[in-house]
């Protein structure tokens, strides 16, 4: 039986674990691939959590200058940036609980920024209030109560808190993402070359099998068979006695 051309069942039989490897390593590459992806869109989220932070910062820093701008000046044209923060705080804080919802440490904390928030948010309100209806002076000693810089103060404090924690789950996201990173590269390559091994020696094997087998060279047949040549009679010695000389007459005595 004839499987992939040239290649036959015995050699697929004796290929399987090589291609079993590459399976395993073809597997194991598309799991990393999307470990990686995960932990990547993890640390995405872990920067959108660090930029609504530094937003609601901004924006009630800004709600501050906007306050203090219209006390001095009395101006309603200072008030622009105290208004937009305004209408951005709270929408910031909303997306930032839901952005911390796995964390039950960092809800807390958004309870703890809620709360400071809104305590900061109130201090300017009256102060504005108190500028618009009873003037300067009255706005002068609300100002001068130092409410307003302690509960900025607590604002910072939370968000740094937030923001310290977000750093170390990030350090910690990106660690795991290089090893996964690194881990996925060794397996690419490992998957690599055992595919190019895999197919360099099947091509070998189907060039192997295809070549035509060798005829054996025949050997000429001779009929004649060699006759023996008779060697030439050795010459014959004259019998000798077994037990010597014959002895010699003795001369006759006269």
């Amino acid at each position: 039986m004839r499987l992939l051309g040239a290649i036959d069942l015995s050699t697929l039989l004796r290929s399987a674990p090589f291609i079993a490897l590459i399976a395993i390593a073809s597997v194991l590459s598309f799991r990393y691939h999307q470990l990686l992806l995960s932990q990547r869109a993890s640390i995405e989220h872990t920067y959108q959590v660090l930029t609504t932070l530094e937003s609601t910062l901004v924006h009630t820093i800004d709600a501050e200058t906007g306050q203090r701008g219209y006390i001095i000046t009395g101006d309603d044209r200072y008030l622009a940036p105290y208004h937009r923060a305004l209408e951005q705080i709270d929408p910031l804080t909303r997306r930032l609980r839901a952005l911390v919802s796995d964390s039950p440490a960092q809800q807390q904390r958004v309870d703890a920024l809620e709360a400071a928030v809104g305590l900061k948010l109130t201090e300017l309100r009256d102060t504005v209030q108190a500028r618009r209806k009873q003037g300067l002076e009255r706005a002068r000693a609300l100002v001068l109560r130092d409410e307003g810089r302690r509960t900025m103060d607590g604002v910072r404090a939370i968000l740094a808190d937030m923001r310290n924690a977000e750093s170390v789950l990030l350090d910690q996201r990106n660690a795991r993402a290089q090893a996964t990173e690194r881990w996925l590269l060794a397996i690419t390559l490992i998957s690599t070359a055992l595919s190019i091994l895999a197919r360099l020696g099947l091509a070998a094997i189907a060039r192997f099998q295809a070549m035509p087998a060798a005829t054996p060279l025949s050997v000429p047949r001779t009929d004649a068979v060699p006759t023996a040549t008779a060697s030439p009679p050795l010459p014959c010695s004259p019998p000798t006695s077994p037990s010597g000389p014959s002895p010699q007459p003795s001369p006759r005595a006269s």
